[in-house]
């Protein structure tokens, strides 16, 4: 194959069902031949269009993401985790078909580059958009929750749910999920119990109130204490 025949014949088509991927609503197909599409990817591969397509599909998505990025940059509170929701959600519908799409492309990424095509899409998206605004989401979600159901459960839950899968903001799942986070050390513990004491602090001003002390212990050895106890026993 010469680059003509490429640039002319295989790859507008592949790029059209790239482009329609991207932007197509959720769980519709109808508009991409995969027959097609799957034959002119298999045909690059075949003869030796393996990374130049690569190459060529990753620069599409960028240029995709690159658009959506700058569309976030003007949103703010639930309009962005509503927006952003969308996103992640189009984007996993996009690699549903993408990665069947160039899986004779994905063969030759893990055979010679040592990756995959998934890997390489997530770690694209996630540099290029995700990064960009997720403290401003995670700050959007954190004061949704000061006014119950500003955002509905089901949002936060697929936002959450979505930065888990791209390995993203993992502190946040610390709250639900044990061992998300690295093993606490010793030199972390008067952290830990500074912002513990800053969370209960936050709560009493939110109007909670702290209940009958008369049978805890308070002040700072007696928490540090109480931690040592648990998490290093052999260490008091």
């Amino acid at each position: 194959m010469i680059s003509a025949e490429y640039e002319q014949e295989y790859w507008p088509t592949i790029q059209n069902a790239i482009d329609l991927l991207l932007t197509q609503s959720i769980g519709h197909r109808g508009l991409v031949s995969f027959e097609n599409v799957y034959s002119c990817v298999y045909k690059c591969v075949c003869k030796n269009y393996s990374e130049r397509l690569y190459h060529d599909l990753l620069f599409e998505v960028k240029i995709h993401w690159e658009k959506v990025n700058h569309e976030l940059e003007v949103k703010a509170g639930q309009v962005l985790v509503k927006i952003f929701d969308s996103v992640l959600k189009q984007f996993e519908s996009s690699l549903r078909g993408l990665i069947p799409l160039f899986t004779y492309m994905n063969r030759y990424l893990e055979s010679r580059m040592d990756t995959d095509l998934r890997s390489e899409l997530c770690r694209s998206f996630t540099s290029v958009l995700v990064d960009n605004h997720v403290n401003r989401v995670i700050g959007a979600l954190e004061e949704a929750q000061l006014s119950a159901f500003t955002v509905p459960p089901s949002t936060v839950f697929s936002v959450v749910s979505g930065l888990y899968s791209l390995k993203r903001a993992p502190y946040i799942f610390a709250k639900y999920i044990p061992n998300v986070l690295p093993p606490m050390s010793v030199s972390e513990l008067p952290l830990a119990v500074e912002e513990t004491r800053m969370f209960q602090q936050n709560l009493i001003e939110s109007g909670f109130s702290r209940g009958d002390q008369s049978k805890k212990r308070t002040g700072d050895s007696d928490i540090l204490s109480k931690y040592y106890e648990c998490f290093f026993p052999n260490s008091l």
